[in-house]
């Protein structure tokens, strides 16, 4: 990523008339007001890759370029669908309050730091079992691959029986931190070592005390920023399977951010929180095993239901709410909430107020919620000053969302219809691989369905001005050549018994590929009489197993038919199944299917029979869970009747087809285990091992989401129509896909990981008009690492019993285990071209990237045709000869070049030296701080050769600016530029606003009064006070240079300048403002105003008045000049 430099960026100064336009100190002037930084409206991106739209509202962003420290409070929407399970923020459902920043962690096992936890534990063994195909074990001895037992691991089994027992934490934790427009993931090891998986240059400390037991965690940005996360949430879960419950675990889950100080460490924004408590049950899911064969202690047959278990987590959560942030500058910003609980969530309060104020000013959002679907929604929100009220944002959303526990959901936890009435979380679908034994096992249909998956979600918005925005969203979709995960459909089963043999059933078969139809065969006997001694006989005895048997599939006209098994009924019975694949059918169409047998020679016996035909079917679009945005129509009203603009959205590739791809499929493959069966535990021997098929609600692999979604779309179209629909133009993009790295999908099924930093990286952006002609094209190329950190102290543990007995004899089991280490990595773009169409030519430009170890920009190539341009960065670690630039390294402030070099290449070869920058550092008081900007002399260099321990080569560099004092908080006092004289700067109590700029002064030799802070008097100059009365002026000037005095005075109608000399000690009188005492050789060149909450009040120079005036809500509405006089009004009547 390309980094700002940290040169002072100035001009040489020419003369002290030119000091306004040419002095260095300009860079600490704040900018003036403008309408669109200050007016506040609904922000509505939409992440293109994703298709999902970012609704954001802004509440109030504070910066400060002295401190360097920044910060922005607002709300944001997620309108990537609303989940079954999920528990609306205090915001309201899909919403979230972005007011600080906050490390949390996925907890598995143990907590790692806890007694039994990963950090509290030795080294993990290396153990793999190999590739576990899913077969059944037999005995110890005798297994097909390597499984962890008495036998085979008599070193190890005992960490793997404790890791099965949770008696030793297997697996590492995953901690995630999000703050200040930081996000990422990252792991800690046995060793106490960091493994931040973006690879970005932050440095992580968990605080330990007590053992390994983290305490806070500190965090440095890669400019030296200290976040300190000290607020903690205490979380205890209890799981609950059947009417079992495990003992409770309590663990710290979240670490939210309490301070963060500026890299100097002299400033820093406070967070306070308010506790509480709260409780709620989540993670709804069910297990089953079905007997493989017959169960020799019950008797049950193949196909039984073994056992069916349903589970929850139940979660006591000690947490915290965000009450105050506190600015430098004092100024805050308060959070009120609902005296009442929720009724959605036990112990929980809605967030009501958001307040944000300086003394006695202040202003600030109300929140009103309401209660669809039992769920907490946030359905309007308005502004507030005083009491003065704006009318309401309002938000409207879709219903029929399910109860929080319902069953009604599709594979990735979205809202499916009532219709289909699942009484079971697990699915019926299966991933089907290549084994014959595949089968296709009972469930429920949690297939997305295309209209329940907007359930909950935002559809409009209504704005104060009385425009609104109509979000259409639709379901997500996919498409890929495996048909997304069912390339394998199970037809219509067909039952026989014997009282409907010989009539044909029918098979519907459309859309078949290849027109090719696998089929199952299974049949068995439920009863066969038995003549009794001396009991006369009515059949063949014996004669029923020879009864020949037939399987024909033919066309409805009977002019194609088929023979797929032939044998006898006794062959039919004992098989376990059998298997057909691969049958051809000329067409798609119906077909019927024949069993045929003599029913008067079967008379002694009944039986079911199952025939189950699967189909590979065509590659076509599959529906995927969650939303994306098909239409965005901004009208003028809020009845939806005059349309102002619409933006409407294409997902399809060149071949009309999809283009969404899944990095991870939903998958729920059975896995297989043996169970020994003893009559009694303790005899010697049992009645044989029962063989068990086990299912779960969950699939083997996280459905997660990448961008806030489980699919990115590689081409996306989007045009822009106006209010009559008519096309003002287009522009298609195209981005890289979601990968997976690392997942393995037989037992016990490692999760891998979602690619996040490779995913949704743009390729190409293609630029149209409204006739389609291509305006201008952007292509992008991109490296992409991913690896396994496959180290000793991260190594994890996937362990998963496959073999036991019935009476839990710890001797006979047997697993499969699999090692998991982290997965890291990231992207970095190497080449961009850009190509401009005018007049049907095409104007070429093209820059690539080289990077170094820190991931961070080394150089720029742009090519034109006006030549080849490189750029040079070098940061400090660059520099290890020095000092100064080791001190930055080990403060972690790397993340600006302190040097760069302005090349001109000549086929590819840097030849000469057209500019260059470097910023030098010294110690000033107790922090290390810039000290002088150099730039190169002339160009026309040859190749110069770096010395890690030389900034500027011999002779090349002069300076071009110096700065010679700051103030506590980092601020300059006294700046010099090249052969110019130096600039006075004077800065607000807080040390972080400037106050006053003087040309060639010290800033020791200037004194500025404005009274904003100690005035009597209710009219001011400039600001809101003067002094009225005698005031005596106690500057002592610092040499014995001739000053002035200056300042304004007020007769009652009008405000006159009054100029003099000065002498220590002098007095004054009347109504007073803006005093100002400096050389008589210097120039006053600026000084300012502050509303506290809202930014520049007023900007005094020597010839004019800048006075900016704001409504109750921080809005610019109109500037004035020092005569009162209206320069420009500023209006907001927002349209979308």
């Amino acid at each position: 990523m390309i980094k700002k430099s940290f040169f002072l960026a100035v001009a040489t100064l020419l003369s002290v008339s030119l000091y306004a336009q040419y002095n260095p100190a300009n860079q600490y002037v704040p900018p003036s007001p403008n309408s669109s930084a200050l007016a506040k409206f609904v922000d509505i991106p939409v992440n293109i890759h994703t298709g999902v739209p970012q609704v954001g509202i802004p509440i109030y962003s504070w910066k400060n370029d002295i401190s360097g420290l920044s910060l922005d409070v607002s709300l944001s929407y997620h309108a990537g669908g609303v989940k079954v399970e999920e528990i609306a923020s205090n915001v309201g459902l899909g919403w979230s309050l972005n007011a600080g920043g906050v490390i949390t962690r996925t907890m598995r096992g143990q907590p790692d730091e806890g007694g039994f936890g990963f950090l509290s534990q030795p080294v993990l063994p290396n153990l793999y079992t190999g590739v576990y195909d899913g077969e059944f074990l037999t005995s110890q001895t005798t297994n097909a691959f390597q499984a962890v037992n008495s036998t085979n691991n008599p070193t190890y089994i005992q960490t793997v029986l404790d890791i099965e027992a949770n008696l030793t934490d297997g697996l590492q934790d995953i901690f995630y931190y999000n703050f200040n427009g930081k996000s990422g993931k990252f792991f800690i090891g046995k060793n106490g070592s960091i493994l931040i998986q973006s690879l970005d240059n932050l440095k992580i400390n968990p605080v330990q005390t007590g053992g390994n037991k983290i305490t806070y965690f500190e965090v440095i940005d890669e400019q030296g920023r200290l976040y300190i996360f000290k607020d903690t949430e205490l979380t205890t879960s209890t799981g609950h399977s059947g009417l079992n419950q495990s003992p409770p675990i309590e663990y710290v889950s979240s670490w939210y951010l309490s301070e963060i100080k500026s890299a100097d460490r002299q400033t820093s924004i406070f967070f306070d929180y308010d506790s509480g408590f709260h409780s709620y049950n989540t993670g709804f899911s069910e297990s089953k095993s079905y007997n493989y064969n017959t169960d020799f202690l019950s008797g049950n047959a193949p196909g039984t239901l073994n056992s069916h278990t349903a589970s929850y987590n139940a979660i006591q959560l000690f947490g915290v709410s965000i009450k105050k942030i506190r600015f430098p500058d004092e100024t805050f910003v308060e959070f009120t909430y609902e005296n009442g609980y929720r009724l959605d969530l036990n112990g929980s309060h809605a967030l009501k107020r958001i307040t944000i104020g300086e003394g006695t000013s202040n202003y600030g959002f109300n929140l009103e919620q309401g209660y669809q679907d039992a769920r907490l929604k946030l359905l309007k929100l308005n502004k507030f000053a005083g009491m003065e009220v704006e009318i309401p944002y309002q938000f409207f959303y879709h219903t029929g969302l399910p109860s929080h526990d319902s069953m009604s959901q599709d594979y990735w936890g979205y809202a499916v219809g009532t219709q289909r009435n699942i009484t079971s979380r697990i699915s019926s679908i299966l991933s089907l691989g290549d084994r014959s034994d595949d089968v296709f096992l009972e469930g429920s249909d949690r297939r997305p369905d295309a209209q329940a998956v907007k359930y909950g979600s935002l559809a409009r918005i209504v704005y104060p001005t009385g425009g609104s925005t109509v979000y259409e969203m639709e379901c997500n979709d996919a498409f890929d050549q495996t048909n997304y995960f069912v390339n394998k459909q199970q037809l219509n089963i067909l039952n026989f018994y014997k009282g409907n043999l010989n009539t044909p059933q029918l098979i519907s078969c459309e859309n078949v590929l290849d027109n090719k139809i696998d089929f199952r065969i299974e049949v068995v006997e439920t009863s066969r009489l038995t003549p009794q001694p001396g009991e006369p006989v009515w059949w063949i005895e014996g004669e029923e197993d020879n009864t020949p048997v037939s399987i024909i599939l033919r066309n409805g006209a009977a002019t194609w038919s088929q023979l797929l098994y032939s044998g006898t009924y006794g062959q039919v019975r004992s098989a376990t199944g059998i298997t057909v694949n691969g049958v051809t059918v000329p067409s798609s169409g119906n077909y019927y299917l024949d069993f045929q047998a003599n029913t008067a020679t079967l008379y002694p016996v009944e039986f079911s029979a199952q025939i189950i035909p699967n189909v590979y079917i065509q590659p076509q679009d599959k529906l995927v869970g969650g939303l994306r945005v098909k239409r965005i129509l901004n009208y003028l009203d809020s009845n939806e009747l005059v349309l102002a603009s619409v933006k409407s959205f294409s997902y399809l590739d060149n071949n009309n087809l999809s283009s969404g791809k899944l990095s991870v499929v939903p998958n729920f493959n059975y896995y297989k285990s043996s169970l020994v069966q003893w009559y009694n535990c303790g005899w010697p021997s049992g009645p044989g091992t029962l063989q068990l098929i086990n299912r779960s609600s969950e699939s083997t692999q996280p459905l997660g989401s990448v961008q806030g979604s489980p699919v990115g779309y590689s081409r996306v179209t989007v045009a822009e129509m106006d209010g009559n629909n008519a096309i003002n133009g287009k522009t298609v993009y195209q981005f890289s896909s979601l990968t997976n790295f690392g997942s393995y999908h037989v037992y016990p099924f490692l999760s891998g990981e979602y690619i996040n930093w490779g995913a949704g990286l743009p390729l190409k952006e293609e630029i149209y008009n409204a006739s389609g002609v291509l305006l201008k094209k952007v292509e992008n190329d991109y490296s992409v690492s991913v690896d396994k950190f496959e180290n000793d102290n991260h190594r994890s543990l996937k362990v998963g019993l496959i073999y036991k007995d019935n009476c839990n004899t710890v001797s006979l089991k047997q697993f499969a285990v699999l090692p998991e280490y982290p997965i890291y990595g990231n992207s970095l773009k190497q080449w961009q071209k850009e190509t401009t169409y005018e007049n049907g030519a095409a104007i070429v430009s093209e820059q690539s990237y080289t990077y170094d170890l820190m991931h961070q920009t080394k150089t720029i190539t742009k090519q034109t045709s006006d030549g080849s341009i490189k750029t040079k960065l070098y940061y400090p670690y660059d520099f290890t000869g020095l000092w100064q630039f080791n001190q930055l390294v080990a403060e972690n402030r790397i993340a600006n070049a302190v040097k760069t070099e302005l090349w001109r290449l000549d086929g590819g070869v840097e030849q000469s030296l057209i500019s260059g920058e470097a910023t030098d550092f010294a110690t000033f008081g107790s922090a290390l701080r810039a000290s002088a900007t150099y730039q190169v002399k002339a160009a026309g260099y040859a190749p110069i050769s770096r010395n890690s321990s030389q900034l500027l080569p011999a002779g090349s560099y002069r300076v071009k600016e110096a700065i010679h004092a700051y103030n506590g908080k980092g601020a300059p006092l006294t700046i010099s530029a090249f052969y110019g004289p130096k600039s006075g700067l004077l800065w607000q109590p807080d040390g972080l606003r400037l106050k006053a700029l003087f040309g060639n002064a010290d800033a020791s030799e200037i004194y500025v009064a404005d009274f904003e802070t100690n005035g009597n008097y209710a009219i001011g100059h400039t600001g809101g006070l003067s002094y009225n009365g005698n005031f005596t002026l106690s500057f002592v000037p610092p040499n014995g240079k001739n000053y002035v005095l200056n300042y304004w005075s007020w007769n009652g109608s009008k405000w006159n300048m009054v100029s003099q000399a000065y002498s220590p000690s002098m007095s004054i009188s009347g109504i007073i403002d803006d005093v100002m005492i400096y050389p008589s050789d210097a120039l006053p060149l600026k000084s300012f105003t502050y509303f506290p909450l809202f930014g520049v009040r007023d900007i005094l120079e020597p010839a004019q008045l800048q006075r900016f005036e704001y409504d109750v809500y921080g809005r610019l509405m109109s500037l004035k000049d020092r005569f009162g006089d209206l320069v420009k009004a500023y209006d907001y009547h927002y349209k979308p």
